[in-house]
């Protein structure tokens, strides 16, 4: 599908792209470590773009994971 970017506690990490040529659930996009003992915020903005390949923007989030 589509691009986004991620942001982690507002601040800009990278674009990512959803694109796959076959349907795929759970698959790792972002990893982010070595923040603080804290609350944070995961923003994930869908931008409109795609993949050249993809026939759509959407983007899915199906899972976020967390370890302490």
């Amino acid at each position: 599908s589509g691009i986004a970017k991620v942001y982690v506690d507002g601040a800009f990490k990278m674009q990512v792209d959803c694109y796959s040529a076959s349907g795929q659930a759970q698959v790792v996009l972002y990893t982010v470590t070595g923040l603080a003992a804290d609350a944070h915020t995961i923003t994930v903005e869908e931008t409109g773009a795609r993949n050249a390949t993809s026939k759509s923007a959407w983007v899915w989030v199906d899972a976020f994971e967390y370890m302490p």
